[in-house]
Formats: structure tokens, C-alpha cells, sequence
């Protein structure tokens, strides 16, 4: 997050920066934090981080594929979803795949 940035400009810029894709009409899916949200950093810093995880439906521009924080960009239907999720990410990804009542308070 930038200095002055609301959580939606910060979702939004990160998006395109990470996947070349322009989203709008950000809706909030939900608010992830406590146990499941612990990382150690490649430096040794350890943290518990706050998630602050938006949904949309519609995007604009091309998938680009040489990100420097991921390895590939693809788009998985709810049932087609790999065994390998990232555990960071995962209860997340799995809330969405089941289709939970939102904005979800973890």
C-alpha cells in the first residue's frame, strides 16, 4: 500500500502491476487475519499480516505472464482448482470456491 492510498486504489494498482489487468467495480469479499496469516519473509522478519481480499467480475487488457512475485497466471473455475494452492492464499480461494455468504470475517 502506498502512502495516501484508499485499500481499493492499492487492490487495483497491484492487479494491474502484477497481471497487466485493469479492474473496476471492486466488492469486498473479505477480511483475513490470525494464525492462517503468519509468514516468514525471505529476510528472516517474521509478521502477521491483515488480508483484505475484493472480488470483481469484469476486467480489461491481456494476462501477462513475467511477474516478479508469481510464477504463472491462469483463471481456474470453482470446481478446476489445482492441489498446489499456495497455503497463504488458499482459505481464501477455497471460501470463494464454495461460494460463502460475503464479506467474510476471518
Amino acid at each position: 500500500m502506498e502512502l495516501g492510498e484508499t485499500f481499493e486504489q492499492t487492490a487495483k494498482r497491484e492487479t494491474f502491476e502484477e497481471t497487466g489487468l485493469l479492474v473496476d467495480e471492486l466488492q469486498l469479499f473479505g477480511l483475513y487475519s490470525g494464525e492462517s496469516c503468519f509468514a516468514t519473509y525471505p529476510n528472516g522478519d517474521q509478521v502477521y499480516s491483515v488480508q483484505i481480499i475484493f472480488h470483481a467480475d469484469t476486467f480489461s487488457g491481456e494476462l501477462k505472464q513475467d511477474g516478479e512475485e508469481s510464477k504463472e497466471h491462469r483463471f481456474f473455475g470453482r470446481n478446476e482448482l489445482p492441489a498446489n494452492l499456495n497455503p497463504r492464499q488458499q482459505a481464501f480461494i477455497q471460501d470463494w470456491a464454495h461460494e460463502k455468504k460475503r464479506p467474510i470475517m476471518g
